[in-house]
């Protein structure tokens, strides 16, 4: 009975330690791809937008003065 008791642990052990790298790895890589994903709405809501506006300001500015 102790063999299939530790046998029975160990097999449990495994296969939790298993689920657990599992998830943590899947969380790992959805917590990656949506902190990416934001930084890029950032980026392109902070810099993208008002760049395009900026220039589009200078160009408004330079056929004005020409």
């Amino acid at each position: 009975g102790t063999v299939v008791t530790v046998a029975a642990v160990t097999v449990a052990a495994v296969i939790v330690a298993a689920v657990t790298v599992a998830v943590a790895t899947v969380v790992t890589v959805i917590v990656t791809a949506v902190t990416v994903a934001a930084v890029m709405v950032a980026a392109v809501g902070r810099f993208g937008i008002p760049i395009t506006q900026r220039e589009s300001v200078t160009r408004d500015d330079r056929k004005k003065s020409l």
